[in-house]
């Protein structure tokens, strides 16, 4: 789950050996490798990504329930690699022969490789029900490898002090997310399992939990009611728990941009 994880919470990490490998030098004037501009464009890239991705981080929660826990984690672990050949991809461009293609690269790449990331890191969660005394346990691991995966960033570095380059750790996470897909697919309970041990917990049949239902149209809107109701109880608090994130994000970019 640590090592399967996205590459978003480890960003400031290695910003530094983004801007030195010339990524968006195209914010930079002609013949300038490295710019106050382009450093701005990478804070913009993070800032972004890791707000997209918590905007959308429902789509995780659905995409776990549809396919389960074994298809669920495999194809988180898949999507990240996939992600980070793209952002191996982006890296190595020449930024100003393709400035679009390398800011599609670096944007997609890093929001839905975090979106994997995190599906991936949901792998552990199918063994909750098979230990149903200590759930809160495998919830807390399963958010515990998401923070730590902002640890690879400190890989990179090293790699980086050892002649590697940003591509050559980008193409390493992909090589190692590959293998997590495997192991999640053939280590993982399958979505008929999980629901079956749920049910023995809970003393109903397996069919009476099968997520379809809560994710029809049906019970998406009725959601999306009783979710208006409630916010309309508290308007203004809600109105500030809504934005409070993009507050926190204006402070981490302040707080990573240079002196």
């Amino acid at each position: 789950g640590i090592l399967s994880a996205g590459p978003v919470s480890a960003f400031p990490l290695y910003n530094g050996a983004l801007a030195a490998s010339g990524v968006f030098k195209w914010a930079c004037e002609h013949g300038t490798s490295q710019c106050g501009q382009q450093r701005a464009a990478l804070r913009d890239v993070y800032a972004t990504t890791f707000s997209m991705q918590l905007r959308f981080f429902i789509l995780v929660g659905c995409a776990y329930d549809i396919f389960g826990p074994q298809k669920g984690a495999a194809l988180g672990a898949l999507t990240l690699a996939v992600c980070c050949g793209m952002l191996a991809i982006g890296v190595n461009l020449d930024g100003e022969e393709w400035p679009s293609t390398q800011c599609a690269l670096m944007y997609v790449g890093l929001m839905f490789g975090d979106l994997g990331g995190n599906l991936a890191s949901f792998g552990i969660l199918a063994f909750m029900w098979h230990y149903p005394k200590v759930q809160a346990v495998f919830i807390g691991l399963s958010n515990a490898a998401t923070q730590a995966s902002g640890g690879l960033g400190l890989c990179m570095s090293i790699l980086a002090a050892h002649g590697y380059s940003i591509s050559d750790s980008f193409i390493g996470l992909a090589v190692i997310s590959l293998v997590a897909s495997l192991v999640f697919f053939f280590s993982c309970p399958t979505k008929k399992e999980f629901l079956t041990q749920a049910g023995r917990v809970l003393n109903t049949h397996p069919s009476g939990l099968d997520t379809s239902a809560l994710i029809s149209w049906l019970g998406v809107r009725q959601s999306l009611d009783e979710a208006t109701r409630v916010f309309a109880l508290y308007p203004l608090e809600n109105y500030c728990m809504l934005f409070y994130i993009g507050f926190f994000m204006a402070g981490g970019r302040v707080y990573f941009s240079p002196p």
